[in-house]
């Protein structure tokens, strides 16, 4: 919290697409090594999560993530943010534009379904 206060939402989110709170499967290969665990929360344009260790000093992974009923997603993603975490590390992640395997339309699914779930319906 700053000295003048906390600051106005629209002051501290700048991302392009909503964020969803999310506790979901995930499994990240880099360079053909897996390392799993829990998703923070996601978005179409992106994903935080905590992993059980840390993968290799790479900056392209491969994410799987389980989105419930809809099955596992995979996308392409590259790695923007590390840090230590309470059990292993938690990583934040860009999705690459190009995807794989229905990855963007099944993320737009989930993210829009939750959106409507949180936002309730008139």
């Amino acid at each position: 919290m700053s000295a003048g206060g906390p600051r106005p939402p629209a002051a501290r989110e700048r991302r392009r697409h909503a964020r969803v709170p999310a506790d979901l499967r995930v499994r990240v290969d880099v360079d053909g090594r897996t390392v799993e665990g829990r998703t923070l929360d996601i978005s179409e344009g992106g994903v935080a999560m905590e992993l059980l260790e840390a993968p290799l000093a790479a900056t392209g992974l491969r994410i799987a993530i389980e989105l419930g009923e809809l099955g596992w997603a995979e996308i392409a993603g590259e790695l923007r943010r590390s840090e230590p975490a309470d059990r292993g590390v938690r990583l934040a992640a860009r999705f690459a534009a190009a995807a794989a395997r229905g990855g963007p339309a099944a993320l737009r699914a989930f993210v829009d379904r939750q959106l409507s779930g949180h936002a309730g319906r008139p």
